[in-house]
């Protein structure tokens, strides 16, 4: 299992650290403490291209047609 030192020196892991990893990226990248492009390309690069283009559809978001494909 993975874990942390929140600043208060306490182990933090999964079970005790509250909020979802998806809320804390979000948080970080709307605090300004990640560079959004690079989240991006970071979610990219993981996500598989079918999840791409089902997270778009998801979204309303014809990558094909912005693209010129």
């Amino acid at each position: 299992m993975s874990f942390y030192y929140n600043a208060n020196g306490q182990r933090m892991d999964m079970t005790t650290m509250g909020r979802c990893g998806r809320d804390r990226l979000l948080e970080a990248t709307q605090d300004g403490y990640l560079d959004p492009q690079t989240v991006v390309e970071m979610v990219a690069k993981w996500l598989t291209s079918d999840e791409v283009y089902e997270m778009c559809t998801h979204n309303e978001i014809n990558l094909a047609r912005m693209t010129g494909d």
